[in-house]
């Protein structure tokens, strides 16, 4: 059994369904409080070409160097002049995401991993600052359980795992899914017999137990609450006032 089938957070129900009709509704829509509502308070970010580039070009374009070999400067370093090429070069394409008409990629594994970075990443770049950084993230996470349904993980280097399932689930601020993963990569960690691959995990897992401390605290990452128009509260002030620099995870 996979960890995907014995945790009863993650086979899709009916409220999955819902959600995501929410979240692909959430590019033509004004007014948003929470990053869980998944809704827009712009307008959506569209290319200045009329091309929509497919999965392929997404893939090419985020791992540069190979599925097997990180880019870390690019990945972790990007700042205004990255978003603008990621604006100019898959705006269209992250509109149509977040609308839900991209969805058809989730049927091949190349498809669902691009799939999920133009939501979860491309998001996040293109709206860099603001609460619309994370109106993608409902959908991001469905096609998380759609690739852990159709086992597209098994077959991923570590570098695509991180994306297609990691990064998702880690910038959920639901508990149930942190719980998922941190079994999901203790599973993966047990069973592999590469010294790598289980490093590479463990990394992961680390980042993991930090974020899950955040949400276990707080119910919710306190560093995106001045995007998201939340108040702070003084306990928040305060954990944010003394986080160090390496515990600041951006969005």
């Amino acid at each position: 059994m996979s960890p995907f089938e014995s945790c009863p957070k993650w086979p899709p129900s009916p409220c999955d369904e819902h959600a995501e009709n929410s979240a692909a509704a959430a590019a033509t829509r004004t007014v948003a409080t929470t990053a869980d509502e998944n809704v827009s308070t712009a307008e959506p970010v569209a290319s200045t070409t009329a091309s929509t580039p497919g999965p392929a070009a997404v893939l090419d374009f985020w791992f540069p160097k190979g599925r097997n070999t990180g880019d870390f400067q690019l990945w972790y370093q990007g700042g205004k002049e990255l978003d603008a090429k990621i604006i100019d070069q898959f705006g269209n394409t992250n509109v149509a995401a977040r609308k839900g008409e991209l969805n058809h990629w989730r049927s091949s594994a190349d498809g669902a991993l691009a799939l999920t970075i133009v939501l979860d990443q491309f998001t996040r770049q293109i709206y860099r600052g603001t609460g619309d950084a994370f109106s993608a993230d409902t959908l991001s996470r469905q096609t998380v359980r759609e690739s852990l349904k159709k086992g597209y993980d098994e077959s991923w280097s570590v570098f695509e795992l991180s994306f297609g399932i990691v990064m998702p689930l880690m910038h959920s601020e639901d508990l149930e899914d942190h719980k998922f993963l941190a079994k999901y990569l203790n599973d993966r960690i047990e069973a592999s017999d590469s010294k790598e691959f289980k490093e590479a995990m463990q990394g992961n897992l680390k980042f993991e137990v930090d974020h899950r401390e955040m949400i276990e605290k707080f119910g919710r990452y306190p560093y995106r609450n001045k995007s998201l128009g939340r108040e702070n509260t003084a306990e928040e002030e305060e954990y944010l006032s003394s986080l160090p620099p390496e515990k600041r995870y951006g969005q």
